[in-house]
């Protein structure tokens, strides 16, 4: 179960690294990124 949830994870921050190239390059991706950011805490 707890290797599920580290893969999950992995795979989740991988996606977040993806995202944060692409918004480097587009600014708009830049701010619905901040808003999701801001909604999960």
């Amino acid at each position: 179960m707890l290797g599920v949830l580290l893969c999950f994870t992995l795979l989740f921050w991988e996606k977040v690294m993806v995202v944060l190239v692409k918004s480097m390059k587009n600014p708009r991706i830049a701010l619905i990124k901040t808003s999701i950011m801001a909604g999960f805490s």
